[in-house]
């Protein structure tokens, strides 16, 4: 069992991994936010955008990390952003002036204890960008029960 028991490890490949890490962290860091828990909520999402990026290059773009002699697993979020901006996944300002809003964010909260921004306009930047990732949408239904204790 990986992630704390919540992810099957059987046979599943690295990039059914990063998909399932990605939704079980969606769920997670939406709820931590609605749970005024903001910084471990941004991180989680922050996380779960990681996993994302690095699904979607590994599913979509082996070709070009082949081409680029790129190894995913070694690169920042910054730079596996930069990736598909310079592959035409992700041009639309709102999708990247969106993810520095939330890169500047998540410094914000590791550096704060207290950060005030609007929940609703954020998940709604991040659920467009996760979409775009294909993503989302998910049946939570899918996903394994949370432990109620988990922070």
């Amino acid at each position: 069992m990986l992630h704390f028991g919540l992810i099957e490890d059987n046979n599943l490949s690295e990039t059914d991994i990063l998909l399932d890490r990605s939704k079980l962290h969606i769920r997670c860091g939406k709820r931590r936010l609605f749970e005024n828990k903001t910084q471990a909520g941004i991180a989680t999402l922050y996380d779960a955008l990681d996993c994302a990026l690095k699904w979607y290059i590994k599913t979509n773009k082996q070709e070009y990390l082949q081409k680029k002699k790129i190894n995913v697993d070694g690169i920042d979020i910054e730079n596996l952003f930069l990736i598909l901006q310079e592959t035409g996944d992700i041009g639309e300002t709102s999708m990247v002036d969106f993810f520095y809003y939330f890169n500047d964010l998540l410094n914000l909260a590791l550096e704060s204890e207290t950060v005030s921004f609007e929940v609703g306009d954020f998940l709604e930047g991040y659920d467009e960008l996760l979409t775009k990732l294909r993503i989302m949408p998910f049946d939570e239904k899918e996903l394994p029960p949370e432990n109620p204790s988990t922070f």
